[in-house]
């Protein structure tokens, strides 16, 4: 990809944008998981930090390629060797909020981690790039239906848009699509986009989440 598109310092600074607008969204999203099933919390936190690991890596290595026309390769190969398990994980600890009851646990982070990592040893992108898909999608479902549970549809829209700008993104990222300074401007505004969306859905659906538990307690009180 560097090869076909020569990054400007302010297009790789705009990187930046959409991987801080990420971490505020999964770190609320692993606190809204914690909210509902407490001891998910730190998978669901861990998650969130590998998921903004992966981005910062491809956004460094952008502006490597813009400040100093240096291709780093492997910090853009480490993209979605954190996605994925990142995802995963914080897939995992939304499912347990949604059912307010433990997933099995340690098969799943093992065989998640295992694959990972064999992946990126024998450099092949397909099924991390898979795996972070169906993990991201299980994530924002499980997100938009807890919301809906608990009356949120304006969280529930969110989740849906950013749901609906993946593909997108896909799209402008592919091979198959010139990847010019102007298509480039367009994928990361459609990146922030997508990100807000997911931190505006996760702090609002946070919020929900902890009115029903100081329900919950007062009720219990």
């Amino acid at each position: 990809m560097s090869g076909e598109v020569d990054y400007t310092v302010s297009l790789a600074l705009v990187d930046f944008l959409p991987v801080v607008l990420t971490g505020i969204g999964t770190v609320y999203l692993a606190r809204a998981a914690g909210r509902r099933l407490p001891s998910v919390f730190v998978w669901g936190l861990t998650g969130a930090v590998l998921i903004v690991t992966g981005g910062a890596c491809k956004a460094v290595w952008k502006l490597i390629i813009a400040s100093t026309t240096n291709d780093v390769t492997w910090l853009d190969d480490l993209l979605f060797v954190f996605l994925m398990p990142g995802f995963a994980l914080l897939a995992w600890a939304l499912m347990g909020g949604l059912r307010q009851a433990h997933v099995r646990r340690w098969p799943y982070v093992i065989g998640v981690i295992a694959l990972a990592v064999v992946a990126a040893f024998l450099r092949k992108p397909f099924p991390l790039t898979l795996g972070t898909a169906v993990f991201l999608v299980i994530a924002t479902v499980a997100a938009a239906v807890l919301a809906h549970r608990l009356g949120d549809d304006i969280a529930v829209g969110a989740f849906i848009l950013q749901l609906v700008l993946v593909p997108l993104l896909v799209f402008l990222g592919s091979p198959r699509i010139t990847q010019s300074i102007g298509q480039q401007w367009l994928e990361e505004i459609t990146n922030a986009v997508a990100q807000g969306a997911l931190a505006f859905g996760a702090i609002r659906l946070f919020g929900k989440c902890a009115h029903a538990a100081q329900d919950s307690q007062l009720q219990e009180v």
